[in-house]
């Protein structure tokens, strides 16, 4: 089944092993949502447009039913636009310690993340390659709901917790889920990098309502 879509995500993954700076990351979003705005919406954004909720989340003014946001790491960037507020998150592979993984999840996730971790774990270790893969899966999820929500770190990412097994594929290396009547989650992995996605929408969404789009930089922007 086809539907109007409802959201559109634009992403970018850096080619080099160096980092993108921090200056470099905010450029590159904002660069990435006017295009996203032009894309999606048909309209050109207007940045002084762009206010901040009480809860410090970002908005747009400029026309009714366009909501963003937008992520950024090291190693990547992502922008979403969408007919519903909506709350993305990326990360890359970086070193997590197991008590890490005890502060952020339930005990049912930390069970997922780290089954063999045993009734007394080592709390300082860090986490293998595989279980820190299932808690990067896990924290972005985490944080592209309390994106959505407006509430970010203010509540206890133990209380938002998402069970991995319910995701169901609906494309390449997308994953998707939802708590019917409230929100829809997707789970992208383009290679080592992971992107979660939040809408607020009662779902079911189908695979159409969601369009993923990399993002090409032009020749002389990619440095």
């Amino acid at each position: 089944m086809n539907r109007t879509p409802l959201c559109a995500v634009f992403y970018y993954i850096h080619p080099s092993a160096l980092p993108l700076s921090a200056d470099r990351q905010k450029t590159l979003t904002r660069q990435m949502l006017g295009h996203a705005f032009s894309a999606f919406f048909k309209i050109p954004l207007q940045e002084e447009l762009i206010k901040r909720e009480p809860c410090k989340k970002p908005r747009y003014d400029g026309a009714p039913g366009c909501y963003f946001n937008i992520t950024h790491c090291a190693a990547a960037a992502a922008v979403a636009v969408a007919r519903v507020p909506a709350g993305i998150d990326t990360e890359a592979p970086r070193p997590v310690q197991y008590r890490t993984a005890q502060k952020c999840c339930s005990p049912e996730e930390l069970q997922y993340v780290s089954p063999s971790a045993g009734h007394l774990p080592n709390r300082t270790r860090e986490l293998t390659k595989e279980e820190t893969g299932r808690f990067i899966a896990l924290w972005t999820l985490k944080e592209s709901y309390v994106k959505m929500t407006g509430d970010g770190m203010r509540i206890p990412f133990k209380t938002v917790a998402f069970d991995l097994s319910a995701f169901q594929k609906t494309g390449p290396d997308i994953l998707q889920w939802g708590r019917p009547g409230q929100y829809q989650s997707c789970l992208f992995t383009p290679g080592s990098i992971t992107i979660a996605l939040t809408l607020k929408h009662p779902g079911p969404l189908c695979a159409s309502e969601v369009l993923w789009h990399p993002y090409v930089l032009c020749p002389e922007s990619s440095n």
